[in-house]
């Protein structure tokens, strides 16, 4: 068994708390484990699993013991924040990562690199008043979300959309109106949440927009592992599928779905057809988020699911093009001021340039090595 599907039956071992075989972890690289967990923000599971037939390296004791103390400061931050949401009456919904790891067995089992909120935006400015009151530093504002940082792990995400245009048309125009999806949470006065059905509907579009552009990585195959172990009985697959079908993503989901299930299984190795290993390939070998140079490539060739995914020499000529006189829904995304002031976007281009070759050249590097092999 390869390092990556390893690490994967680790994770599945640590869920499960059963201990790994003892044939299968013979000949393991640990350090390639280690630096794969770390990739993947899967190491605290790894030393989870690890821990139940070895003494654990001191750097995944490290690791899990951080992630443990993040997942306990997030918590109490987000609390904080939510309390503050509620004292002002500011509608706001916590999303994917901050729900998702109360299904894991233990605590820092679902590694996070921030908590993200959907709120009311028309509070945008004193959402953004209240945040840095508590010392954090704006590091990012767009017409989508709104970033907040503090040392020394605290990081705040406030949507103001689920998608924008220029990650996905379809998505974006199915999640701009989300009131009818969700539900008022009980026990407090202007937290909302989305049902089961429609919060898998959220996590699969989510995974399939990493997936289709950049990779995503087993983190998300783990994610849809324990939600399906918690809710499947009780899902209306007939409306979810209705609603995949709308955003001709159902396709995507029935194979992931059916991947998750033989995974969480015993012997999951020997027991998958040639499609589903294709599969699987294409989440071990994105990090977290997927891998910067997979999404040049799927980028170039077209959408995932086209017939015609060639990375023709025309199509090479397309993506240079955009990549430099990007469309202008893009601006809106991500340069909100630009497309207020449309005549000045022509500086902006000269800027962008200007970052990519002083500021971002690593990423630019990347860009040409792919387009250089495909």
């Amino acid at each position: 068994m390869n390092t990556e599907k390893l690490v994967l039956y680790l994770c599945l071992c640590a869920i499960n708390n059963t201990s790994p075989s003892e044939d299968i972890m013979k000949d393991a690289d640990i350090k390639e484990i280690y630096r794969y967990g770390i990739t993947h923000k899967v190491i605290a599971l790894v030393c989870y699993a690890l821990e139940k037939i070895m003494q654990v390296p001191v750097p995944f004791v490290e690791a899990k013991t951080k992630a443990i103390r993040k997942d306990m400061l997030m918590d109490a931050e987000f609390q904080k924040i939510s309390a503050f949401m509620e004292d002002k009456g500011i509608f706001y919904m916590p999303l994917k990562g901050a729900l998702l790891k109360e299904l894991y067995p233990k605590a820092g089992m679902r590694q996070m690199s921030d908590v993200d909120i959907f709120y009311d935006s028309d509070f945008r400015e004193e959402v953004k008043e209240y945040m840095l009151s508590l010392s954090y530093e704006c590091t990012a504002c767009t017409d989508s979300q709104d970033a907040y940082k503090r040392q020394p792990v605290y990081n705040f995400e406030f949507h103001h959309l689920l998608f924008s245009q220029v990650e996905s048309k379809a998505l974006y125009e199915y999640y701009k109106d989300i009131e009818s999806r969700i539900v008022k949470d009980k026990e407090n006065s202007f937290r909302y949440d989305m049902t089961e059905e429609d919060f898998y509907i959220y996590l699969i579009a989510h995974e399939y927009k990493h997936f289709s552009q950049f990779g995503t990585g087993i983190r998300s195959l783990l994610d849809v592992i324990v939600f399906l172990r918690r809710y499947e009985e009780t899902l209306d697959m007939d409306y979810i599928c209705s609603e995949l079908e709308k955003l001709n993503i159902s396709e995507f989901e029935e194979k992931q779905r059916e991947l998750c299930k033989k995974l969480d299984s015993d012997n999951f190795y020997r027991n998958l057809s040639v499609n589903e290993e294709e599969l699987l390939s294409c989440f071990l070998c994105g990090g977290v988020y997927g891998d910067y140079r997979t999404g040049i490539v799927n980028r170039m060739a077209g959408k995932t699911g086209e017939k015609n995914r060639e990375v023709t020499k025309g199509k090479k000529i397309k993506y240079i093009f955009n990549r430099i006189f990007p469309p202008i829904e893009y601006y809106r995304a991500a340069y909100p001021f630009f497309y207020k002031h449309r005549l000045l976007i022509p500086f902006c281009v000269v800027y962008r340039v200007f970052l990519a070759l002083f500021k971002r050249n690593d990423f630019v590097k990347s860009e040409l090595d792919a387009l250089k092999k495909n």
